[in-house]
């Protein structure tokens, strides 16, 4: 005798021992609809459970959740994830992959997985569910008393109970896993994106960019970090200036290790990094700006690197109403523009003094200085190089004599 057919679906079950009801059943190729999905008991006697899947006991419909992902169909694979109703087009990220901007396509990928809550699926965050399985098949002996019949009804409702939600969580890490790959696979250019449309999920696409376009190198890093030291205002704006800072420290971090930024140790890094840039932004500012440099640093609590913005270019403005630091732009503005207004430019040539005549027999020298022994100009007889070699000669000359 077989096990008797159970329907927890709010009809009354069969009596045990009454023949049971001739249902005709749809073809296998037939589908629920989706609306049916999720809410069928499967058939527990042996006949329509398998390999294949399972049917429901009321309607005799083959449960298509049941077939392995392997044999899912594409219209199941590429719909969009639950919770985005009418979600039908594949939004691509503002930057186009073209395998020389990894930096930048990251920067933007992860800002729009995350808009659309599938990064934690290319990173390894959201690990694959696993496939539930369908409960045993339920046999209730002979000889069962009420109580032990229902004793096992209660358990095989709540064991279905767990599977169907074990299977909805696993239906939708399959649909959602499938949109991360197609937003992933649709964000390059082709020749990229067949390289790496064969793996198995959107964590190994996205490892595999990495490893292979990500430019994590320590030649790299330290081209970065003397660029960041060489780098000065010179005669850009505090803005213009900023911006600039702020790419080379975006591509320090682009390079440099991976942390989690949520723990005790990684938050004093990261204030530590902020105070460091902070430093590094003020000192290569120009000269003009050292009064409000040295009241920055003074000032306690520290201001973060984007509280002093508003101040720096406050002291901007006041130095360039103020005419200081910008001799170079001022010049040029006087050689393009010719004198200011202001200035008062007299009609009358002006006078230049002439110098003295000189005396008839004065030296000719601007200094008038004449050397009493070699009789030139330009030095006197102490210092006379003509009187010292004859001097020399004299005594060598009388030290000969006084030896013969």
């Amino acid at each position: 005798m077989s096990p008797p057919r159970l329907c927890l679906l709010g009809s009354p079950p069969r009596r045990l021992g009454s023949p049971p009801r001739r249902l005709e059943s749809p073809p296998l190729s037939q589908a629920p609809p989706s609306s049916a999905r999720g809410r069928c008991l499967p058939q527990l006697a042996g006949a329509g459970v398998g390999a294949v899947g399972g049917r429901c006991l009321c309607c005799h419909r083959l449960l298509l959740p049941h077939l392995p992902p392997s044999k899912a169909t594409a219209s199941t694979m590429m719909a969009p994830p639950s919770g985005k109703p009418g979600a039908i087009s594949l939004p691509k990220p503002p930057v186009i992959f073209n395998g020389l901007n990894f930096r930048e396509y990251a920067l933007h990928m992860q800002i729009h997985m995350c808009s659309q809550r599938l990064w934690g699926y290319l990173i390894g965050d959201r690990p694959c569910q696993p496939c539930p399985t369908l409960p045993a098949e339920l046999a209730i002996p002979a000889d069962a008393d009420e109580n032990t019949k229902r004793g096992l009804l209660d358990d095989l409702a709540a064991a279905m109970e767990a599977y169907q939600t074990d299977l909805s969580l696993y239906e939708t890490w399959l649909e959602e896993e499938a949109y991360a790959k197609a937003i992933l696979v649709g964000s390059m250019e082709v020749d990229i994106s067949l390289d790496i449309a064969g793996l198995a999920s959107s964590e190994l696409m996205w490892t595999r960019l990495r490893q292979q376009y990500e430019p994590r190198n320590d030649a790299m890093f330290l081209a970065v970090v003397n660029e960041a030291q060489s780098l000065r205002q010179l005669d850009a704006t505090v803005d213009e200036f900023f911006r600039k800072m702020s790419t080379v420290w975006r591509q320090m971090d682009l390079q440099g290790a991976d942390v989690c930024r949520t723990c005790t140790c990684c938050q004093r890094q990261r204030v530590q990094t902020e105070t460091t840039r902070l430093y590094e932004f003020l000192s290569h500012l120009r000269p003009e700006f050292e009064p409000v440099r040295a009241q920055l640093l003074a000032r306690r609590p520290r201001p973060s690197l984007l509280e002093t913005l508003p101040e720096l270019r406050a002291e901007e403005t006041r130095c360039r109403e103020a005419g200081i630091g910008f001799a170079q732009q001022s010049t040029s503005v006087l050689v393009a523009q010719g004198l200011p207004s202001q200035v008062h430019v007299s009609a009358q040539p002006v006078v230049v003094p002439s110098p003295l005549p000189v005396a008839a027999g004065a030296p000719s020298t601007p200094s008038g200085i004449v050397c009493g022994y070699c009789s030139k100009t330009g030095h006197t007889a102490s210092v006379c190089y003509k009187k010292k070699r004859d001097q020399s000669r004299r005594t060598s000359q009388g030290s000969r004599q006084g030896s013969s």
